[in-house]
């Protein structure tokens, strides 16, 4: 985001409606465009255009881009069984469940038992061994459940078995980009206290009435 000031922050032109719908609503949007930056928005309740937000899950689009290149390339199939590329999957019962199925979250993969600890869930090898071995929770197929922590490891699973390497190093553009942008960084370095005044207040959402 650029530098602004807090006084002079304005809201999104046409996001009155939207605010006045969601009185909690803090928001910003900064697009760029062959690397020029083309639209810089912000808006809601005490929000600046430099202040940092947490980013959730965003990771997980770019890593389905990277499926979708797989698939395109032909090295990948959605309806084939994910044992074709990752043979120890089939533990558990899992044998007939198709990347399809794996990759929209039918597959019952949503954790493991015993819980994974922070090490662990750092590790991705561990992390696949343990969801290879895994009984799925539910019938693959039949029912739909969040993957939230468990998606990436089976993407990145996917994308070694089939490409040869993590699926980060498969980010399209990603050896066009300056050295600091070429990996996807879930995990941060701690940011200096001097810039902790920058980060933006999270709130819980209140319940809409029942109409």
């Amino acid at each position: 985001m650029a530098q602004r000031n807090r006084a002079s922050s304005p809201s999104p032109p046409g996001s009155s409606g939207c605010w006045a719908a969601e009185p909690d609503a803090r928001g910003q949007f900064c697009a760029y465009l062959n690397g020029r930056q083309v639209a810089d928005l912000w808006a809601g309740d005490d929000v600046a255009g430099d202040d940092l937000q947490g980013v959730f899950s965003s990771t997980k689009g770019a890593s389905a881009i990277c499926i979708a290149l797989l698939i395109q390339r032909g090295v990948l199939s959605l309806d084939a069984p994910v044992v074709r590329y990752w043979p120890e999957f089939a533990a558990g019962g899992k044998a007939d469940v198709t990347v399809r199925v794996a990759l929209s979250h039918q597959a019952g993969l949503v954790g493991v038992e015993p819980q994974l600890l922070i090490a662990e869930m750092l590790d991705h090898p561990a992390v696949a061994a343990r969801l290879a071995a895994t009984v799925p929770h539910w019938r693959p197929g039949k029912a739909h459940g969040y993957h939230a922590l468990t998606i990436g490891t089976l993407m990145d699973e996917l994308t070694r078995r089939t490409a040869g390497v993590p699926i980060a190093d498969l980010l399209p553009g990603r050896d066009r980009r300056p050295p600091r942008h070429r990996r996807l960084h879930p995990h941060p370095p701690p940011m200096p206290r001097a810039g902790s005044s920058r980060c933006s207040r999270c709130s819980r959402p209140r319940n809409k009435p029942k109409s």
